[in-house]
């Protein structure tokens, strides 16, 4: 992604790293992919012997865990050689780690990554969590608890597929207003979550849960489009600090998702907080980024 500005043009940026983005497909692709390859043992002699899974229903069921790191192999090693062979580097004079860092004394790479922070860690926190809340909130729903397996890949699949429409929007709309819409259909939604935490209301539940992955998505790219535009000339250090800080926005809700099950027995404080936060963050991304008369306005 560090790369991408140089090799686009501004009026198409955010297009090309929407484009970027579509990498999160291999999100969906793991929670569909990993249960089925730990269920045999495909890599033979060469992936070790089994575990046996006790089961709920009683009895057990021999599982090769290792295959979820092993599968993966050979595509690191496909994409190794095409990164290999089908690239070119940018002629540009190399750079020291301490100069790049030196975009953390700049407020907008915190803004930003503020931003991102929700909005990438939104849909990974969702689709990480749907299994959870499906299990303790809706196992009881009538004709059955919901599959986990089944529903769980849908937030991240929708989330990626509108992050390159985020980024083309914000090359022609502007990154501050795609922003805001994206932020501001996320805060709605987190605060409608709690409308349908009853095991008779999934199906509400769960097309809430994917209209904020989509904002979550879109905003994902109108969020990379303020990137280039902010700070041109060191965007790709811009963008690694910027990515780091969007991944611990994946590891902390679920945790606190988690946390209010067990403490409250509802998820509902967990996705009002979220739905605060993004208020926050709506707040941030206006004065910096959409206001009127604000230097860094696009």
């Amino acid at each position: 992604m560090a790369v991408v500005t140089l090799w686009f043009p501004k009026s198409k940026q955010g297009s090309a790293l929407g484009i970027n983005g579509l990498g999160n497909l291999g999100v969906t692709v793991a929670q569909l992919l990993v249960p089925v390859v730990i269920a045999a043992g495909i890599f033979g002699a060469l992936g070790g012997g089994s575990l046996s899974l006790r089961l709920k229903a009683g009895g057990t069921q021999a599982v090769w865990l290792q295959n979820a790191a092993f599968v993966w192999i050979p595509v690191i090693l496909l994409c190794t050689a095409a990164v290999w062979f089908g690239t070119r580097d940018f002629p540009m004079a190399p750079k020291t780690i301490s100069s790049q860092l030196g975009v953390a004394r700049d407020l907008h790479t915190w803004t930003i990554s503020a931003l991102y922070f929700l909005t990438f860690g939104c849909f990974v926190a969702m689709g990480a969590s749907l299994p959870l809340i499906i299990q303790s909130v809706f196992a009881d729903a009538p004709g059955g608890a919901p599959s986990p397996l089944l529903y769980a890949p849908f937030a991240p699949l929708v989330a990626t597929l509108m992050r390159p429409v985020g980024g083309w929007a914000a090359d022609r709309f502007g990154a501050g207003r795609m922003t805001a819409i994206a932020i501001g259909v996320m805060a709605v939604g987190g605060f409608s979550l709690t409308r349908f935490l009853r095991p008779d209301a999934f199906d509400g539940f769960f097309a809430t849960i994917l209209v904020i992955c989509a904002a979550s998505g879109f905003g994902n790219g109108s969020v990379f489009k303020i990137i280039p535009t902010v700070n041109p000339r060191e965007a790709g250090a811009v963008i690694g600090i910027v990515s780091c800080v969007g991944a611990f926005g994946g590891f902390f809700p679920p945790l606190f998702l988690g946390w209010c099950i067990e403490r409250f027995g509802s998820p509902a404080w967990a996705y009002t907080a979220m739905a605060v936060v993004a208020l926050g963050a709506l707040a941030v991304n206006f004065w910096f980024y959409q206001r009127e008369g604000s230097p860094t306005r696009c």
